[in-house]
């Protein structure tokens, strides 16, 4: 019954841990209850303080890099979000907001908050090829489905891009995503994808 007991608060326990090693906008709440948490377990901790003090240190430190990491988002997401600047002024707060973001190296979180703000991105500034190409093979590497690449390509194929390259450059992206795809999962080539894809590139 004791062992019992000890592996659920284990368990319990990782949980919090947990969500300690992602940046979010509860974490000082998070800490709190944890802490609450503790004392119920028989741990002597100030509940009230918003300050890691007690906790063993790799905790400590996944919730001060996490803590960092979302104090950093969220000084992005205000510059992106800012209506005093120009749209070229705006095109680089994304540049900058998506290397932090590809750089920021919480992998169980980066593929879908990278995937959102090259949605936002291509959103407020579409006619730059390259977040259209960037947002593709971001969507790639992160195995979205065909639907989805799909979708994104014909939305960039109906924008107007400031050279001929930019939309070559993109079609030539849609075209060896394609041929990776199938070279990898080892499907049957789908021509009618391929014509379909020719044909937005002709349009």
């Amino acid at each position: 019954m004791l062992q019992e007991k000890e592996e659920q608060n284990q368990r319990i326990r990782t949980l919090f841990h947990q969500q300690f090693a992602i940046p979010h906008v509860d974490l000082k709440s998070t800490l709190q209850a944890y802490k609450a948490w503790e004392v119920e377990q028989g741990k002597v901790l100030d509940v009230e303080s918003s300050e890691p003090d007690g906790i063993s240190s790799r905790v400590a430190l996944a919730y001060q890099r996490a803590l960092e990491g979302y104090n950093a988002h969220a000084h992005h997401e205000e510059q992106i979000s800012r209506q005093d600047i120009s749209y070229s002024e705006k095109l680089q707060q994304f540049m900058i907001y998506l290397k932090f973001e590809e750089s920021s190296g919480y992998p169980a979180q980066l593929s879908k908050v990278v995937r959102e703000v090259y949605s936002r991105a291509t959103k407020n500034c579409p006619w730059v090829g390259e977040l259209w190409v960037r947002y593709l093979l971001c969507l790639e590497r992160s195995r979205a489905s065909e639907e989805e690449l799909a979708a994104v390509f014909e939305k960039s194929s109906q924008c107007t891009f400031s050279t001929i390259d930019e939309f070559l450059d993109l079609f030539l992206t849609r075209v060896d995503g394609l041929r990776r795809r199938f070279s990898f999962t080892g499907e049957v080539w789908d021509y009618s994808i391929i014509r379909e894809t020719f044909k937005l590139g002709h349009d």
